[in-house]
């Protein structure tokens, strides 16, 4: 997708190439496939605004960002979106190390809309625990299977509470996909709750979901992907 009308640069940035060197097939490759609807380019900064504002008030997550967040001396209760982006980033790449380390450098990041097709390629991180409670697939359509289960009440209990949200008609944060050129594998970096509220709610059938994405031809070198 280009930006012949300069909407989302600047003019020095208008000088520069918008995607990484042999980006252009891949794109022309997305729109004639027609799979999610890309809507534009946008910046990490706003990748990892969304992260953040998702994970750090995760059940699971939240206390290691009010730790990082106390020991800079910034009030736990922050709004993410006041903090200075490259404090932001820190922030992210100081708690989630793991994540981040082997995340290729060259993913140029999009907002995207999630068609009910795409869902099929939709999957959980490369990690044991979503591997079993997928059948071994990782995929999210899958996965959805063994909510009610033993040993899965934790989970089942969030995407009751986050299906009840859905239901009510709220906005949800944009779940967080990592995928290669083709778009064979669409990978959950963040949001795997939510996409499987998604799926297990059934909205995902009826309506577009939203979603950043990053594509990347280095993606294989992710170690979750």
């Amino acid at each position: 997708m280009r930006d012949p009308a300069g909407i989302f640069r600047t003019t020095k940035e208008r000088e520069k190439p918008l995607y990484p060197k042999g980006y252009q097939g891949f794109e022309s490759s997305l729109l004639r496939e027609k799979v999610m609807k890309i809507l534009n380019i946008i910046p990490e900064g706003e990748m990892v605004l969304e992260f953040l504002q998702a994970e750090s008030k995760s059940p699971r997550f939240a206390a290691r960002y009010y730790d990082w967040l106390g020991q800079h001396a910034i009030p736990v209760n922050v709004n993410m979106q006041t903090l200075d982006p490259n404090v932001r980033k820190d922030l992210l790449w100081s708690v989630r190390p793991g994540l981040f380390k082997t995340l290729p450098k060259d993913i140029v990041w999009h907002e995207v809309l999630l068609e009910k097709q795409d869902w099929d390629r939709v999957m959980y991180i490369n990690e044991d625990v979503w591997k079993n409670f997928s059948h071994g697939t990782r995929l999210v359509l899958r996965g959805v299977d063994k909510l009610g289960l033993p040993h899965h009440e934790t989970l089942t209990k969030r995407v009751s509470e986050i299906t009840s949200q859905l239901q009510a008609g709220e906005l949800l944060l944009k779940v967080i996909i990592v995928a290669a050129p083709g778009l064979e594998k669409l990978v959950l970096l963040e949001g795997r709750v939510r996409a499987t509220a998604y799926v297990s709610s059934g909205i995902y059938r009826v309506k577009q979901i939203s979603a950043i994405l990053g594509i990347s031809q280095k993606a294989t070198d992710w170690a979750w992907y």
